[in-house]
Parts: structure tokens; C-alpha cells; sequence
């Protein structure tokens, strides 16, 4: 077991999820990403880069509140056992847990067509502010 894989466990401690089937995803440019599968569930499990301030997170969860009100799914912060958004390794590394939302991901736009149904997601739905 790596290194990573190791912190990533440790990081888990930090949530109420029982017991955890812990896999890396191999996608994504700037963050270490897991897909973890527990008693209460799926999630992601993400490392933080360091070059972002663990405080980002606050920001996620009020964009993401905001757009859950305005009825679009989304991956939600997971909070730890202590109520935190975030949790810290051993190291110090910056670690997020966030409820898994099934569909695809698209590491580039491959495609006009996928491009153009970003924008209009970008619009928001209807009555978006």
C-alpha cells in the first residue's frame, strides 16, 4: 500500500461511515481522488493540493447549498464526526469527503456539443438566479 493510500485511510477515520472499500480513481489534474464505498454508501474521498487553503471549502458548501436550492444535483461536503467540512492527515494534508453523484465525468471537452450543454448547465435552470 502506498503512501497516499495509507493517508487515505487514515483521513476516513475522520467520518461516520462503518466499515470501507477504499479505490483510486486515476483521473483529474491537481487533487488525489478515491471512490469509496461504505455501509452508508458511496463517496468520494479527495486529497487536497496544497495550493489550495483548506478554507476553500467553505466556499464549496455555500455553492453548493445555493445550487441544491435551486434544484441541481450535486456532490455535497460530507462533515466529519466533528462537524468540520474538512479533515487533516497526519502530515497535515487537507482531505474532503463528498456525496457521490452517478453519471460521467468529463476530464476535456471532447466535443462542440459537450460544450455547448456545459454552457446551458451554466445558466442554471429555470428561475436561477
Amino acid at each position: 500500500m502506498s503512501d497516499i493510500d495509507t493517508r487515505a485511510k487514515s483521513a476516513l477515520a475522520a467520518y461516520e461511515l462503518g466499515e470501507v472499500e477504499l479505490a483510486r480513481i486515476d483521473a483529474g489534474l491537481i487533487n488525489r481522488t478515491f471512490a469509496v464505498g461504505a455501509e452508508r454508501g458511496r463517496f468520494v474521498l479527495q486529497w487536497v493540493n496544497p495550493i489550495f487553503g483548506a478554507e476553500v471549502h467553505l466556499d464549496i458548501e455555500a455553492v453548493t447549498a445555493h445550487l441544491e436550492a435551486c434544484g441541481l444535483v450535486t456532490p455535497r461536503l460530507v462533515r466529519t464526526r466533528a462537524g468540520e467540512l474538512w479533515t487533516r492527515d497526519a502530515e497535515g494534508g487537507v482531505w474532503r469527503l463528498m456525496t457521490f453523484v452517478e453519471g460521467v465525468t468529463h476530464a476535456r471537452a471532447e466535443t462542440p456539443a459537450l460544450c455547448e450543454s456545459a454552457g446551458l448547465l451554466a445558466r442554471g435552470p429555470p428561475g436561477f438566479p
